[in-house]
């Protein structure tokens, strides 16, 4: 026996609140998932005796700014789990942009002890050194660093810092090439460079240095000043000579 049709209407209604449920459904995953804050805080609710989550989590607040709660987070991980260089790195990371440095080494060095190849850990130590004014031993750290990634713009970036603290300007800038080589649309190494380039003189190449940064960080306030005092030494002198 044939089962009667719904009338037309019927099934034109019926179809219509299915395509409304499944919006629904839709519109309030899509606000669930829609950053990565909100993916991992609804996951260490339903996961909260993993350390990665915590972890990511807490990598997810310090984006936010949030870094009281991404220390939370990363200490939560480390109980779970206290052999996790990733999150000792990070808790240092949180400490550092607290500023506390000496909290932050303390956990880089753990870091580093529990993976001794840990190539980011040394380029954080190395920076924190650099803080303390601890030089040799952030040029150490930061030539380890290299040493595990050669190709770790940061680290020639801090490696040139370090040199230029101790005079060392040929190979500050050696290292500040490199990172702006490494990677183009990193201000700082421009600007880094430019600093370095009038430190030798060769004015009119840190002024572009200087320009490139403010292109790339268009509120990079230390640069502007940079690129106004290059370009009137440049003004008061005849253009540089350089190899």
């Amino acid at each position: 026996m044939r089962m009667r049709q719904l009338p037309k209407y019927l099934t034109i209604l019926l179809a219509v609140i299915i395509i409304i449920l499944y919006s629904a459904a839709g519109v309030k995953r899509n606000s669930l998932w829609k950053d990565e804050y909100s993916i991992w805080s609804d996951t260490s609710r339903k996961s909260q005796q993993k350390a990665r989550v915590h972890n990511t989590l807490g990598n997810a607040y310090n984006k936010r700014g949030l870094i009281d709660n991404a220390i939370e987070h990363y200490q939560i991980a480390l109980m779970l789990k206290p052999y996790y260089p990733e999150a000792q790195n990070n808790l240092g990371n949180a400490c550092y942009d607290k500023g506390w440095v000496d909290s932050a080494i303390e956990h880089y060095e753990a870091a580093i002890n529990l993976w001794p190849d840990f190539a980011e850990a040394h380029n954080n130590l190395g920076t924190a050194y650099q803080d303390k004014g601890l030089i040799d031993k952030a040029i150490e750290e930061l030539k380890t660093a290299l040493v595990l990634n050669p190709n770790f713009a940061g680290a020639h970036n801090n490696l040139g810092i370090s040199y230029y603290r101790k005079g060392m300007i040929d190979n500050a800038i050696w290292h500040f090439e490199k990172a702006a080589a490494l990677e183009p649309d990193f201000p700082e190494a421009h600007y880094n460079l430019g600093i370095a380039y009038h430190g030798r003189g060769w004015i009119d190449r840190a002024i572009v240095q200087y320009e490139t940064a403010i292109k790339l960080k268009p509120d990079y306030a230390e640069a502007k000043e940079n690129l106004r005092i290059a370009l009137r030494d440049l003004a008061q002198s005849k253009p540089s000579r350089y190899p």
